[in-house]
């Protein structure tokens, strides 16, 4: 919490008086309230890019492929899920891969409960850091409130260092779907 804005704070402590359960769940069985808060909150901002839109099984997978290496923490309020965050960890590390919300709940701050119960899980498993991500504007302004530490510049490796494995898997991509972006790297991912 010393890390944290004021602001921040007082978020994580008006979640608490609302009586916001948190739920750590380490084998997926939460999966189907993410990806339904996730289609929620991809709604409301009108997300239709299909590379932001996971599937239901895409996430359940990942539980199978990165056992012991993620975990939703979810906010549970009135036992309805609100709020849900997805957190892959290895070593040092932890990383805020992707959060979902009921926009209609936004206003008891269940996703800044649900950050410091990440954070106050990897101090007591010794973890160094968290990556919190990018985003837009306002979410940015949203990640500042958890530390006091000014942001890294964002680097991006676009080097290819396999060639042959790469023009494969652009390969297997043209010919399993379309290319929505020709213009991203990795093109297999665009």
């Amino acid at each position: 919490m010393n890390e944290f804005s004021a602001k921040t704070r007082t978020q994580v402590r008006k979640a608490k008086k609302k009586n916001i359960e948190i739920e750590f769940d380490y084998s997926g069985f939460s999966t189907k309230e993410f990806h339904r808060l996730y289609q929620l909150m991809a709604k409301k901002n009108n997300v239709d890019n299909e590379y932001y839109l996971f599937s239901e099984e895409f996430l359940k997978n990942s539980f199978e492929d990165l056992t012991g290496k993620q975990f939703f923490v979810n906010a549970i309020y009135e036992g309805e899920y609100i709020s849900s965050s997805l957190v892959v960890h290895h070593g040092d590390y932890m990383h805020y891969h992707l959060t979902a919300n009921n926009p209609e709940y936004y206003h008891l701050a269940a996703n800044s409960l649900i950050l410091y119960e990440a954070c106050r899980w990897g101090t007591e498993n010794g973890k160094k850091e968290i990556h919190l991500g990018g985003g837009t504007s306002e979410i940015i302004k949203f990640k500042k409130g958890f530390t006091k530490t000014e942001p890294l510049d964002l680097l991006m490796g676009k080097k290819i260092r396999n060639q042959k494995i790469y023009d494969e898997l652009v390969a297997f991509k043209r010919n399993t779907t379309d290319l929505l972006n020709t213009g991203f790297f990795p093109l297999y991912r665009g």
